[in-house]
């Protein structure tokens, strides 16, 4: 069986406090390497009249255990037995999941509490075949929260709210069936174990703290409750019964106790596990038993935290909450990065803005002297053989006997550079053209015609007459002017 406190991280200074109506009582203790508790103070102080509000309880708490040496600790709280409703029920389920929510609505219906004002905690004690066996504990919640509110402000917080039963039980060093009867207090309190199982208790509060009277008290209580006890079928028989409280009255004690229950009698002094350190141990050992309960990692009623069936929709719940959370954190990691993406992009922009707007000017002079370089190399690169076109037009006019040339002029013409949009200076063009222009006398109109028709020939020239074609010469008959024309695309000739 899982303890609860087993994975807490729990303060190696304990303190436990009881406060009844008639008594204050409380120890403090230190967890020893060996596994033990060594005491460091304890107090038993009478609770005095006229401590009627909540404020005047936690002034006087304060001002003992300070007085007392009791460390301002969170602590172990017992309440008293005639606080808490307790009974053993029997369940159908041995699924532990389910054993809380099923003793809570037992309880709600068999306890003589009010279920929607109580507290209510259980222990599972026996595990059968098909059905468990809990002890129920439940008390009201104006009660618990009393409880809390005064130790909260007497600077010793509850950490555990339980019954000092079990604390009794830890002391008794007993197999099998046995009764721890607990009279340390201004209680007496008995306890049924067996096989390790707290199978029932009772509790009473004792009319005075005379001894005879106590005696008296205590022997009527456990009469009542031994015929109660032994009445139910299937008990077994205990073994021995455990006094714990003051040495003399338990002395007065064993003899009435062993006459009514018929069993021996054991007195509990120094409970194994617990060094007294010269402290006074005989009012405290039950609540002292509540420390070893702890340290051994007993089982136990704990009403301020109760034991709760696990809520699978409550998991679901968290199954998706966590998958929208690392959905979360996954948009979330995305957005950052794109953030600090987009800072560091508006950054690189924001430096060649800058540089950009420092280069406009030059970039601008840059272009416009390389378009006029491009301008200055086509213009200077036209490939036009001037002398090899006036070689051709000596070659046509041939012997001068027939034809006498008077004037050639050859011009070169250059036009606008052609250049594209978008495109750069190597992929530009310059239109050109060559233009002679021949005046020349011939002997006949048929020399004149075939010196035409030999220019006219070459698929270089576009041959025009330019002029009168008439008997005007000066030295030949026949005066004439051509026109001969050659642009960038045409042919050069192989003549």
């Amino acid at each position: 069986m899982a303890k609860r406190f087993a994975f807490r991280s729990l303060p190696k200074q304990r303190v436990v406090v009881e406060l009844t109506a008639r008594r204050l009582r409380a120890v403090a203790a230190v967890v020893d390497d060996g596994g033990g508790v060594r005491l460091t103070a304890t107090v038993v102080r009478t609770r005095p009249e006229g401590l009627d509000s909540l404020d005047a309880e936690a002034q006087w708490v304060t001002q003992v255990l300070d007085e007392g040496g009791i460390p301002r600790a969170p602590c172990i709280v017992s309440v008293p037995r005639e606080d808490v409703v307790l009974k053993r029920l029997e369940l159908p389920s041995t699924t532990a999941d389910d054993i809380p929510a099923m003793a809570t609505l037992a309880a709600s219906r068999e306890l003589t509490i009010d279920p929607e004002t109580a507290v209510i905690d259980s222990l599972p004690v026996h595990v059968g075949e098909q059905t468990t066996e809990v002890l129920c504990a439940a008390m009201p919640e104006d009660s618990l929260h009393h409880v809390r509110e005064r130790m909260k402000r007497a600077g010793r917080p509850a950490r555990v709210v339980t019954l000092r039963l079990f604390g009794a039980e830890a002391i008794a060093p007993g197999e099998g069936a046995y009764v721890v009867v607990d009279i340390s207090g201004s209680h007496v309190e008995m306890l049924w174990v067996e096989d390790g199982e707290p199978r029932h208790a009772r509790g009473a509060t004792l009319p005075s703290d005379e001894l005879d009277a106590k005696v008296g008290s205590v022997s009527l209580e456990l009469r009542r409750t031994w015929l109660a006890w032994r009445s139910e079928s299937g008990a077994s028989t205990p073994t021995r019964v455990f006094l714990c409280g003051p040495t003399d009255l338990v002395e007065h004690l064993a003899e009435p106790v062993g006459t009514i229950t018929g069993t021996p009698v054991e007195l509990v002094d120094t409970p194994r596990g617990i060094t007294t350190g010269g402290h006074d141990l005989q009012q405290c050992r039950s609540i002292a038993g509540l420390l070893l309960a702890e340290v051994t990692k007993r089982d136990w009623i704990d009403l301020n935290a109760p034991r709760t069936s696990p809520d699978l929709a409550a998991r679901r719940r968290q199954v998706a909450l966590l998958c929208i959370l690392g959905l979360v954190v996954i948009l979330g990691s995305i957005w950052a990065v794109g953030q600090r993406r987009q800072a560091t992009l508006q950054q690189e922009l924001s430096r060649v803005q800058t540089a950009s707007s420092r280069l406009h000017d030059p970039w601008w002079r840059y272009n416009r002297d390389i378009f006029r370089a491009g301008h200055l190399e086509l213009w200077t690169g036209v490939d036009a053989d001037i002398g090899a076109d006036l070689a051709r037009v000596l070659r046509a006019v041939g012997q001068p006997s027939k034809v006498l040339l008077d004037e050639v002029v050859v011009s070169l013409n250059l036009e606008s550079v052609e250049a594209p949009k978008g495109t750069a200076p190597a992929e530009w063009s310059v239109p050109w053209s060559v233009r002679l222009v021949v005046d020349a006398e011939a002997v006949s109109r048929d020399e004149a015609e075939a010196l035409r028709s030999r220019l006219a020939e070459s698929e270089t020239w576009e041959v025009k007459t330019s002029g009168a074609d008439a008997a005007d010469g000066k030295r030949l008959p026949h005066g004439m002017t051509l026109r001969l024309d050659r642009g960038t695309d045409a042919p050069e000739d192989a003549s």
